[in-house]
């Protein structure tokens, strides 16, 4: 992965016809929603039309929420190769998350079976208390009905806090960076800077569920320590190893910045 400095220097210019393009597009969209019969939306046009004339709220709506139109556009990424990494951690990262919430649902229904077999008339088939099994949960209530019937301490509670607010991240905000033909090289490490501690946030809860799970597939077997010693690491190289250096550098200078804004007087 090259430094986003060699990034930007390498990055081929965007085609005139593109940008001219793109600057036609956005002065004639007031006149387009106005002759499409938008009448609901009229009393919005002022307030558009100060976003598209102020290009300071224009460019940070693009960068931290996004275009409101189309996701693919006249434009090409401006760092397409950063963007490339981003997304496959998003995507690696989101298996994590979907295992994780598939774990907790397998052991849930375990659980569940456990019991409906216990309270089942003697002559149930087994067909019969499959049926009478409740519906899957989310992953919140799956988790609280897991953790009722498993003693887990407050510090482990907390660790499946955190992964389940992790997993929420990861599933809805995990790959968002905004519109592509505007996020800087900076947003897009910072954005995976917070990917990567959700990421870490995730694979301690995901850890501790694991050994659940061995337990109810290996009773008789010892837990996999140095498996369980290295998972943090493992998940963290797997995700996030094709980003080099660059993330623990983004994230020692957003540091340095914080510190040196918190030193300035007001």
């Amino acid at each position: 992965m090259a430094a986003p400095e060699a990034l930007d220097a390498t990055r081929s210019p965007r085609p005139a016809a593109l940008r001219a393009r793109a600057v036609h597009l956005k002065t004639d969209k007031l006149t387009a929603m106005s002759t499409e019969g938008l009448e609901g939306e009229k009393a919005l046009l002022p307030v558009i039309s100060a976003v598209l004339s102020d290009r300071r709220i224009f460019d940070g709506h693009r960068h931290y929420g996004g275009s409101m139109t189309w996701s693919l556009g006249y434009l090409p990424p401006r760092e397409p190769d950063l963007l490339d990494a981003l997304f496959l951690s998003a995507g690696r990262s989101l298996h994590i998350a979907n295992a994780f919430e598939g774990k907790c649902r397998w052991m849930v229904r375990c659980v569940n079976l456990v019991e409906v077999h216990q309270n089942a008339d003697a002559v149930a088939t087994f067909e019969e208390i499959i049926a009478t099994l409740p519906a899957d949960k989310m992953l919140g209530p799956a988790l609280h009905q897991l953790t009722g019937h498993i003693s887990c301490d407050s510090e482990t509670m907390d660790v499946l806090r955190r992964a389940k607010e992790a997993r929420n991240f990861i599933a809805h905000e995990g790959a968002n960076v905004g519109d592509l033909s505007a996020a800087r090289a900076k947003h897009i490490l910072a954005h995976a800077c917070r990917l990567r501690a959700a990421v870490s946030d995730l694979a301690a809860g995901d850890n501790i569920v694991s050994q659940w799970g061995f337990h109810f597939e290996e009773p008789n077997w010892s837990l996999p320590r140095d498996l369980i010693d290295a998972y943090p690491a493992m998940i963290d190289e797997w995700v996030f190893g094709h980003f080099g250096n660059l993330l623990d550098e983004s994230a020692a200078l957003a540091s340095t910045e914080a510190a040196g804004s918190a030193q300035q007087p007001s």
